[in-house]
């Protein structure tokens, strides 16, 4: 027998479906909007009349970013960070995991472990001095640079171990 759905659940779900449709709506009209901009032409663009769907399409953008080989280098490095950058997170996060999830009888620091893993997370320092500390916020040294320090330029892989350890 068919369990009976009470009149305040019926009405919870409908608030509960409008609400995320809504969330949903709020997430992908501005990506609808930047592509059909993005597909449509200059002067759509500048009269504002642009809002869902392209005016005046037209591709030349995107042929311009595909004629340019650092468009293919910066997707590499995407590729890259992600094939390293998951396994990577996914090890570090199980060996911290695991222990975790005994008990304090099983792990005996697991407590102390817990709050500065708590305290690291909401007091944190932010982005910004990530970035100035691990060298990702990169000068231009000029056209003068040796060869040596052309070498020794950072590779952007190990831009991931600074990450993957920044929380723990």
């Amino acid at each position: 027998m068919p369990k009976r759905i009470s009149k305040g659940y019926r009405v919870f779900q409908v608030i509960n479906y409008i609400i995320l449709i809504g969330l949903a709506l709020i997430c992908i009209l501005p990506i609808l909007n930047l592509l059909a901009i993005s597909l449509s032409g200059k002067y759509a663009i500048d009269a504002n009349k642009v809002t869902f769907w392209p005016i005046d399409f037209n591709v030349d953008a995107y042929k311009v970013i595909f004629q340019t080989k650092e468009f293919f280098r910066a997707f590499w490095i995407s590729i890259e960070r992600v094939i390293l950058g998951v396994p990577m997170f996914l090890v570090v996060t199980i060996l911290m995991a695991y222990p975790l999830s005994k008990s304090g009888r099983v792990f005996r620091g697991r407590n102390v472990y817990m709050t500065i893993i708590a305290i690291v997370c909401f007091i944190s320092g932010g982005q910004i001095p990530f970035y100035q500390e691990s060298g990702l916020v990169r000068y231009d040294l000029g056209a003068d640079r040796s060869a040596r320090a052309q070498r020794l330029e950072r590779h952007h892989a190990d831009e991931l171990l600074p990450a993957v350890a920044q929380g723990y």
